[in-house]
């Protein structure tokens, strides 16, 4: 187990900080900090999940930030994703106006059978402080959804990178669970043996 509890934003949190996989999810669990870094009091994850559509769709993609205090226990957790503006219009899934999302308010992200992949990566504060800022600079800039140009996957990777952690950029159109896929392969062998999938 990864980590013993955390309740910040609902059970869902729970899901996130286990490496036992749900039935069918691939889980992924890398360290990104530099060796000399690895002795901070506090403990910092950025876990990038993939799940499946409610009803109908390609799925999402969102991140999840997780800090733990080491000498207090406390334990902190918030969810983003990227989302259109107006999720009931289906042009508006396709491009429109774009929001940055809070997870615990979609059901869908609540329901840990709806999980297919998670990709944790322990980093550093500094490297969790930025890839906030850039969660934060997205919220703020009002970008527009594309499904094929800036979405979901899309967000995920500009935190990825605000963080200094370098991963392939999503292709056209690409699907959140296959993006998610495709990364923790490269994950994998970059940070092997520490870089195992696990699947059930």
């Amino acid at each position: 187990m990864l980590f013993a509890r955390s309740v910040s934003f609902g059970s869902v949190v729970l899901v996130f900080c286990l490496t036992v996989p749900t039935y069918g999810e691939k889980v992924l669990r890398v360290d990104q900090r530099p060796e000399v870094e690895q002795t901070e009091s506090s403990e910092y994850f950025l876990v990038f999940c993939a799940r499946n559509s409610s009803n109908w769709g390609s799925g999402h993609a969102f991140v999840v930030w997780f800090q733990r205090d080491n000498v207090s226990g406390a334990e902190h957790a918030v969810a983003f994703g990227f989302y259109p503006e107006d999720e009931h219009a289906i042009a508006a899934l396709i491009v429109g106006s774009g929001k940055v999302t809070d997870e615990s308010t979609k059901n869908a992200s609540n329901k840990p059978h709806m999980l297919t992949h998670r990709f944790i990566v322990q980093v550093n504060r500094t490297a969790f402080c930025k890839s906030l800022a850039m969660k934060k600079h997205w919220a703020l800039q009002g970008y527009n959804y594309n499904i094929f140009h800036r979405n979901c996957a899309h967000f995920a990777f500009t935190v990825a990178d605000a963080s200094g952690i370098k991963l392939p950029k999503p292709d056209f159109a690409e699907r959140p669970a296959k993006y998610l896929d495709r990364i923790m392969q490269t994950a994998k062998q970059a940070h092997a043996p520490l870089g195992q999938v696990l699947t059930r």
